[in-house]
């Protein structure tokens, strides 16, 4: 997985202040080049053969119909691809778990005390929530 300084530096005070509160995180992607953000944009907006064409061009695997019918980023744009963004999981007894909100919510307030942005507060224009409870970035 390729980071950048700022993803090293950020995710190591997010992961070791989530530690002091009993709280264990992996980090799970970091940099991501535009080919891989294009495959992600295109998941829950194209057809299934058009996203495995672009996720195998990214060198992703391939995913299923009940997969793409959900959207996974809202911008061609992310501040992945710039190196100034991350994401992670909570694990717990060294297993990925992705559906504990209230740990979650825990999480992304240590990282907004960090300075950080939480995507768990990620909303759109209208207000409405984006949730992105994995998703740290630089605020802008």
């Amino acid at each position: 997985m390729k980071t950048s300084p700022w993803i090293r530096e950020n995710f190591t005070k997010l992961q070791k202040a989530c530690a002091e509160q009993g709280i264990t995180i992996k980090l799970t992607e970091g940099v991501r080049d535009p080919a891989t953000q294009s495959a992600y944009y295109a998941q829950g907006r194209e057809p299934l053969a058009v996203v495995n064409r672009l996720r195998k061009e990214a060198g992703l695997v391939p995913i299923d119909d009940k997969t793409n019918r959900r959207v996974i980023t809202w911008t061609l744009h992310s501040s992945h691809i710039f190196g100034y963004a991350f994401d992670i999981v909570l694990l717990k007894e060294g297993k990925a778990v992705w559906d504990d909100d209230e740990t979650y919510h825990r999480i992304a307030d240590i990282g907004t005390e960090l300075g950080l942005h939480a995507g768990y507060y990620f909303t759109n224009k209208a207000g409405k929530r984006l949730y992105d409870s994995c998703h740290f970035e630089r605020k802008s």
